[in-house]
């Protein structure tokens, strides 16, 4: 297999209680590290995140890291803990700046990038640490690949239900198969498949639209069943 180089965008917003995780699991990534670059966006949290995330940078010495702060989506107080939703408020209205942040920074730092393939992360999600490999298998195996998730469930109280991927019911594939939507808390697409899409708002979400444009080109959405992911909850704990 060969080891193209990847491009990790992880986004953070009142991730505090996500951080130590997300930083461990980032630390043991077994693809080469100098083979990856990394960028974190924060986005005008009103916890201790960007705190976390600059002494984060200190201690992952042997990653390029470069850490950008924006305030595209403002400002919004963060949930008790043990509650399923991170941020208040919660809804459709959130979507909106959600699609600035990836039309106005996240395609346009994956079109500058050199790297082959682009690994979006966010920063409430713990990866396995072979998660590259096992998600580059895919595009081995599969030439439509254009986007591939894991496994992943929701954060507690409600951890027995899985949200990736999107099936009927609660059915969880055992082997790689196309589905119509895998985690978008953890995915990893070609940087090529980016140029010329744009986010939109689209049945109540946004990644749902990217998936089209990916349909389009004549691309599919794929599961790795070998990847499973992990959603930390809001009081700090991976319950799954």
């Amino acid at each position: 297999m060969n080891t193209p180089k990847i491009l990790i965008i992880s986004v953070f917003r009142n991730e505090a209680h996500a951080i130590p995780h997300y930083l461990k699991s980032l630390e043991s990534i077994s693809y080469p590290h100098d083979l990856l670059d990394v960028i974190w966006l924060e986005n005008d949290s009103s916890d201790t995140t960007y705190y976390l995330l600059r002494a984060g940078m200190e201690k992952l010495k042997t990653l390029k890291i470069q850490l950008i702060q924006t305030t595209i989506l403002g400002s919004v107080a963060k949930n008790t803990e043990f509650s399923y939703t991170k941020d208040i408020p919660y809804g459709k209205e959130r979507i909106k700046p959600w699609l600035c942040l990836w039309n106005e920074h996240f395609i346009p730092e994956i079109s500058k990038s050199k790297c082959e393939y682009v690994l979006i992360w966010f920063g409430d999600c713990v990866a396995p640490p072979n998660v590259i490999q096992e998600y580059l298998k895919v595009y081995e195996r599969y030439p439509d690949c254009g986007w591939v998730g894991g496994e992943m469930w929701r954060r507690h109280p409600r951890e027995n239900e899985c949200i990736s991927p999107w099936l009927y019911g609660n059915r969880v594939p055992t082997e790689i198969t196309k589905v119509p939507f895998a985690a978008s808390h953890c995915w990893l697409g070609k940087r090529q498949y980016f140029e010329g899409v744009e986010f939109q708002y689209h049945k109540a979400d946004m990644h749902l639209s990217l998936i089209e444009q990916f349909a389009a080109k004549g691309l599919s959405v794929y599961f790795q069943p070998s990847v499973k992911l992990r959603h930390v909850s809001t009081d700090g704990k991976i319950w799954k």
